[in-house]
């Protein structure tokens, strides 16, 4: 099986190498050796599990009938065969798009299954590839296995061709030792970008993207010369005042609670205010007109992790997965660090376990304590299902958190992400909705929780210093035949507190990224801003930012801005629902995208993220 692999990767690399031989050049025989190196890594960890199966089969002889272990190894070898001539031939189609080995854009279409599979069945001829494949495997399993094994058995009979064997084996052994040595690696090697990717092996880079999370902005995207970014992003009215402090438009003389409810896929849609005529959001719809209610407000992702990211990091989406999956997402400047730094106790609440999408691990290292499913005892849950208990069980849960941390004069802050409002669409049958019949009676009960919250917490002595914030994690669902369809991204955004902010309906472009330094806002603190976010109640011109894992949207006077792999850029006018695609590209909005998406980026990789401690928050009114 090994020697079949690396003939099969060798091959592949091969014509890989042909397509790009221009830019390859001169060191295209460097190029295979180092891509031979990396092959033999793969071969020895599918060797590990052909020994396995292998070791399997020769201990069920004495339990199976011969025909039944003969039919398996017969199987066994035709799923062999079908998973390499399949990933090869994915591969170069791939490649062909992409010139690149597998990266993470290949986990995305893992992702996104539906939409990528009616567009891959739209774009390639899948039912060929297969069919061949499949014909393929078969003619490669059985007839040519036996002759194969036949031959192999006669020139082992031969004490030369066995001594040969074993030297051969030794010397690959010897030969996949050193290939894990630093220095025999593509990156050691400096080689071009287009040498580098010959060099490197699929089914690696496909693991290894897997668990980075991240897809290389400039690598992929377009870019701007380092000097031109930082002109750009350091303009007032653009990215917020970065690296400078920030005064409030509120001046408080005393620290005020925060209750901030991340509502699961809570479209804006859903609410009677924006048309819905359903009634499934009364309460919503109450608290968006008794509060400080933002009406144009954006979700960053397609996912609770993008929110989340977006909501408590205040960055616009970086490309691949969310911060809160890679490497390196410890001690970050955040809502919880800002608002632990000027004394708050602050929590993270979510009614599923905590280790889901690395949830737990992120906010407990950037500075809140997780109070998740396992920290509620049987007696305080009514409700559960897969993903949690309700959120009326969660909301109860923090109000006994925010009673215990009140009693000891301490502010609090509370990020609360709800569960109810997903798949199973199950909850306790307090609404005219039967549970699990669909997303409305999820939406419904998801609503009917938060009036309840409000409910509970008008009664306790902490309410009337408290801001409850209400803003969705990300939209119901996104579709359509455009790059970024922006009509599904539109959420509630909306500042409660009747004490403390008067009604008021702030209709300017916004995304999450700008929740953060708005909460700052209101609770009235000066501090040394590190966001890419802006207060909405400050001067700056509006702009949202929307994406989803490859594709990268700026939104911004009627414009939608995305930057795509490939280093493509397209910009469409927008008039409601509706986008259409620009003949001509508007040059300003093309930079500005670029600039705050490449040097998001680059802050993260580069480590200026990290949070010092040196900066302190504190109420403006102490300035």
């Amino acid at each position: 099986m090994g020697f079949s692999l690396l003939i099969a990767f060798t091959v592949l690399r091969v014509v890989l190498l042909i397509r790009c031989l221009a830019d390859v050049g001169s060191i295209a025989p460097l190029t295979l050796i180092v891509g031979f190196f990396q092959d033999l890594q793969v071969v020895a960890f599918f060797g590990i599990i052909g020994w396995a199966i292998d070791f399997s089969f020769t201990r069920a002889k004495k339990h199976l009938p011969t025909p039944l272990l003969t039919w398996s190894r017969h199987a066994f070898t035709y799923a062999f065969w079908f998973a390499i001539l399949f990933f090869s031939i994915s591969e170069f189609y791939f490649w062909s798009e992409f010139e690149s080995r597998f990266n993470f854009i290949a986990v995305d279409y893992l992702v996104y299954t539906t939409e990528v599979f009616q567009n891959i069945v739209q774009s390639y001829p899948v039912a060929t590839v297969v069919s061949t494949v499949a014909i393929a495997s078969l003619g490669l399993t059985s007839p040519i296995q036996a002759r194969l094994n036949l031959i192999y058995q006669r020139l082992h009979s031969f004490g030369g061709f066995a001594r040969g064997t074993k030297l051969f084996r030794l010397t690959l052994f010897a030969l996949l030792i050193i290939s894990f040595i630093p220095a025999i690696s593509p990156d050691a090697f400096a080689l071009r970008p287009a040498a580098k990717e010959v060099s490197s092996n699929g089914w690696k880079t496909l693991i290894e993207a897997f668990f980075s999370n991240e897809l290389s902005y400039s690598r992929f995207y377009k870019t701007l010369p380092d000097e031109t970014i930082s002109k750009l992003v350091q303009q007032p009215a653009l990215a917020g005042h970065l690296d400078k402090f920030i005064s409030s438009t509120y001046h408080r003389t005393k620290k005020i609670n925060v209750v901030l409810v991340v509502m699961e896929s809570m479209s804006r849609k859903f609410m009677t205010t924006f048309g819905n005529d359903q009634k499934l959001t009364p309460n919503l719809d109450r608290l968006y007109k008794e509060g400080l209610a933002f009406s144009q407000t954006y979700a960053t992702g397609t996912r609770t992790v993008r929110g989340l990211e977006a909501i408590d990091l205040s960055v616009p989406p970086t490309p691949g997965q969310s911060i809160l999956r890679r490497p390196g997402y410890e001690n970050l400047y955040s809502l919880g660090a800002y608002l632990e730094e000027a004394g708050y106790e602050s929590q993270f609440l979510y009614g599923g376990y905590a280790l889901f999408d690395n949830m737990g691990a992120f906010f407990a290292a950037n500075h809140l304590k997780i109070i998740d499913r396992t920290d509620l005892k049987d007696g305080e849950i009514q409700f559960e299902n897969a993903w949690g208990v309700c959120d009326e069980d969660m909301f109860h849960a923090a109000v006994r958190e925010a009673d215990r941390i009140s009693a000891s004069g301490q502010p609090f802050f509370q990020m609360i992400m709800s569960t109810s409002n997903h798949r199973p669409y199950t909850y306790p049958q307090h609404i005219d909705i039967p549970s699990g019949s669909g997303r409305d009676g999820a939406v419904k009960y998801s609503d009917y929780a938060i009036g309840e919250l409000i409910k509970e917490a008008q009664t306790k002595p902490w309410f009337n210093s408290t801001l409850f914030i209400f803003v969705a994690d990300h939209n119901a669902s996104v579709a359509g035949r455009v790059e970024l369809p922006l009509k599904d991204f539109p959420i509630p955004f909306i500042i409660y507190g009747p004490e403390l902010v008067k009604p008021k309906i702030v209709d300017r472009l916004a995304s999450q990224i700008d929740v953060a330094p708005t909460i700052l806002d209101v609770l009235g603190l000066k501090y040394k801003n590190h966001f890419f976010g802006k207060s909405l109640l400050q001067p700056g011109e509006p702009r949202a930012f929307v994406a989803t894992y490859q594709s990268l949207g700026y939104l911004k006077n009627s414009i939608l801005t995305v930057l795509e792999p490939k280093k493509r850029v397209v910009q469409f006018d927008v008039n409601g629902d509706s986008q259409t695609v620009r003949a001509t590209l508007e040059p300003t909005l093309v930079d500005e995208a670029i600039a705050f998406y490449q040097y998001a980026s680059a802050r993260f990789q580069q480590k200026q993220m990290k949070n010092t401690g040196d900066d302190k928050v504190v109420l403006d009114s102490q300035k």
